[in-house]
């Protein structure tokens, strides 16, 4: 058979014949990430952190042109890359971008320029990290790119040239049954399309397990700006990919807002807008941003920060005052052009164009009138053509009145070593203190460079502008908090005290605004794989009408566009991640949440736990929902407090945290009060890693009977969920669940990963008394 019959035509693993098992799955998995490993190696290896540049004073910085802010110029323009088509504009961009910037003051030795075959990874690495070390509060760095982009492997990359590499060379195991089963004169197409549809698949899964920063833009992919050491072969696929990533981007930009300066970014390639970096510094950090599509103005909330938990994965962490803006060629799906331009009909691309025209127009122009001016004169343009060729830019800021190669202006920096206490805001003899946990904002003002500042006990960042802030936990039963800075050495700079007005030492145990259960009851499945279970939507119902009753909860959501109903019966994949989604963007730091899954699970050595849809595929984990899809979705909910009590087979491996005991106080609303206030994320699981019992509690499963009857049971009108747990469920389903089979071990652990915070508790609050 000819080896591009591997091409797929469908997704799922439908067809008669010869299947691809577990076996076949984990062997084409492995050799995918090997596969694309050696052909990105861009993607391999963690995005570049740009630490050892940033403020090592370890070069000769250039003279500035005057004493206040600066611009710094970064040009970067791959034109010739080996196997793509040649692009003659950037060259011309990149002088133009230059010629623009000298025309408005800016000296040849503030601009880093790097084109052509030396545009490598490296080379464009090295010119953007050329002016971190001469950086001053309220310099700004442009960076211009103008080159080829790409989101591999989802372009550039053949399914059918990976399962030919796969299936050359020496075969054994599962990969020789897998190859002769497709090379067979007489395979089955069915068989041919799902091995496709899978190692496609396991592709975009790669991506997303060495990239974890991609899950967090459009499509789930990584935007790349293709190098000059990129390298495309005859057939239109990638031998190599080269270049600067989306991650690498936002690291750069968060490093420039670090050191108090800002970044204007003008990204003149293909599918620019997929790159995100408003996605990408609200990981980081950042609090609101603004984008501009076509006419329409935009303001991002934010999502809380994901931690640094990939080691060297994760974002760099923003903490500095810069801002930033981006001028993206095209959407995160749009082409971008290049076009003769100009009296002197020379080649340049389309978005370089029309910013050096509006710079060279006018001078003083904010990021809003120049992304306006710009939009329209494309629209514009596209109209003048029919729509054809039409291309679109997409403006992002985070301060819509920042002004290109018009550094900010700003109050200079007091000599003295002093602290300035900004927040709470200082009264005569103390500050007035509503909160338990109180957040202390200050600055640092004298001539040293401070390192780190000390508040209440803890070590915190100081931004380039000598500003600082820190929690205060327990703030109610202070009368000071001690404040102090620290030089380079960790040698002191300067002291303070904050004052607190005195407040009740107990504190009142904190009420969510809402109280929402999503309930989620899976007992009948499309792959007869998996047996119809009995319980299920029994125990959610009564679960639910319990949590509805005794302690207000609610299983529909209401606002927004419209309500939400969180109570899903036999629910498919698409349908809970979309239900998780919406809560994640509609939920407030003041909610409460509880998650309570019913259905089958499943475990895979080396790989984890998962929830099964309804419309899961027996053998196929990709169709099932992970424990790390969960955690993520947790971990940018907005949400104070989340328990996720999960009914299921292998439900214990949802979590890889030990739970913690209770501290043993004596006052134990002083507890609750604290405990309250502090963010969890805690998994109630109705056993380990092993089968569970569907049955067995009377109409419910041995779980369900316990947690039903304890809901009911508990004395108290206030408890946390760890108490419910290890007083009434546990007890209960060991001694059921030893009388009807082996056993079963329920166990209560916090989802670190997920954001949980040591001391927290999902604290229950009863609305009526004990039936």
């Amino acid at each position: 058979m000819a080896s591009g019959a591997f091409v797929p035509a469908r997704a799922g693993l439908a067809g008669d014949g010869p299947g691809c098992d577990q076996a076949c799955i984990d062997s084409l998995s492995q050799f995918a990430g090997e596969y694309l490993g050696k052909r990105a190696p861009v993607f391999t290896a963690p995005a570049a952190r740009f630490e050892e540049e940033a403020g090592q004073g370890t070069r000769t910085c250039p003279a500035r042109p005057q004493s206040g802010p600066a611009v710094f110029g970064v040009m970067l323009g791959p034109g010739d890359v080996d196997g793509f088509t040649t692009l003659s504009g950037p060259a011309n961009d990149i002088q133009l971008m230059t010629d623009v910037m000298r025309e408005r003051g800016v000296p040849a030795s503030m601009i880093s320029v790097v084109q052509g075959k030396k545009a490598t990874r490296d080379g464009m690495l090295k010119a953007m990290a050329a002016p971190l070390d001469c950086l001053r509060e309220r310099d700004q760095v442009v960076l211009v790119y103008s080159g080829w982009g790409t989101i591999y492997p989802y372009e550039w990359f053949s399914i059918g040239s990976m399962l030919r590499d796969y299936c050359s060379g020496t075969l054994d195991g599962p990969r020789k049954a897998t190859c002769e089963a497709a090379l067979a004169d007489n395979a089955e197409q069915g068989f041919l399309t799902a091995l496709g549809d899978i190692a496609n698949a396991l592709a975009l899964q790669w991506v997303r397990r060495v990239q974890p920063l991609a899950n967090m833009l459009p499509g789930e992919r990584m935007h790349v700006l293709i190098g000059a050491g990129s390298k495309a072969s005859d057939e239109g696929t990638l031998d190599l990919l080269d270049g600067v990533t989306a991650a690498d981007i936002s690291n750069y930009v968060s490093r420039i807002r670090n050191i108090g300066a800002d970044a204007f970014l003008i990204i003149d390639t293909r599918l620019a807008a997929s790159g995100d970096l408003v996605a990408l510094q609200q990981q980081a950090g950042a609090p609101q941003s603004w984008a501009v599509y076509g006419n329409t103005m935009i303001e991002y909330g934010g999502f809380p920060p994901i931690q640094d938990e990939m080691n060297r994965r994760g974002p760099v962490p923003l903490f500095g005052t810069g801002e930033f803006a981006v001028f993206y060629a095209s959407t995160p799906d749009g082409p971008a052009f290049e076009y003769r331009q100009g009296y002197d009909n020379t080649q340049l691309g389309a978005l370089i164009f029309r910013v050096a025209e509006v710079l060279r127009g006018r001078t003083a122009l904010t990021f809003r009138d120049m992304a306006m001016e710009i939009s329209k004169s494309f629209a514009a343009y596209n109209k003048t053509n029919g729509g054809t060729g039409e291309q679109e830019p997409v403006f992002m800021a985070s301060n819509i009145d920042l002004s290109l190669l018009a550094p900010r202006a700003g109050p200079a920096r007091k000599a003295t070593g002093e602290i300035e206490v900004i927040s709470p805001t200082p009264k005569r003899g103390a500050a007035a203190v509503e909160e338990e946990v109180l957040t202390v904002v200050a600055r640092y003002t004298g001539a040293d460079v401070a390192r780190m500042a000390i508040v209440d006990g803890e070590l915190v960042p100081v931004d380039a502008n000598g500003q600082f802030r820190g929690d205060v936990r327990d703030a109610g039963s202070k009368f000071t908090v001690a404040l102090r800075v620290l030089g380079g050495k960790y040698e002191t700079l300067a002291t303070g005290e904050l004052k607190l007005r005195d407040k009740p030492a107990d504190p009142v145990i904190a009420s969510p605004a809402r109280r929402l259960a999503l309930v989620i009851a899976n007992d009948t499945y499309d792959d007869p794989a998996f047996p119809q279970l009995a319980t299920p939507a029994a125990d959610a119902e009564e679960v639910a009408g319990i949590l509805t009753r005794r302690f207000g909860f609610s299983t529909r959501l209401e606002g927004g566009d419209k309500p939400l109903d969180l109570f899903l019966r036999n629910a498919t994949k698409s349908q809970i991640l979309q239900i998780l989604f919406d809560l994640r963007r509609r939920l407030t730091a003041e909610d409460q949440l509880l998650i309570y899954y019913a259905g089958h699970g499943e475990s895979e050595p080396d790989l984890g736990s998962y929830w099964v849809p309804s419309d899961g595929q027996a053998g196929a984990d990709f169709t099932w929902i992970d424990a790390e899809e969960i955690t993520r979705e947790l971990r940018r909910m907005n949400a104070a407090s989340v328990l996720v009590i999960s009914d299921s087979c292998y439900a214990g491996g949802l979590s890889r945290s030990a739970s913690e005991p209770a501290p043993e106080l004596a006052a134990r609303e002083r507890y609750l009060g604290k405990a309250s206030r502090l963010k969890s994320r805690q998994l109630m699981a109705s056993g380990g890693e092993e089968p569970v019992e569907d049955g067995g509690g009377g109409g419910h499963s041995v779980f369900a009977k316990a947690l039903i009857d304890a809901l009911n049971a508990m004395p108290e009108k206030t408890f946390t969920a760890s108490e419910l747990f290890e007083q009434k469920v546990k007890p209960a389903v060991i001694s059921a669940a030893n009388a009807l089979t082996e056993g079963q071990t329920p166990g209560f652990s916090r989802i670190a990963k997920a954001g949980d915070e040591p001391g927290s508790e999902f604290v229950f609050q009863a609305v009526t008394a004990t039936p």
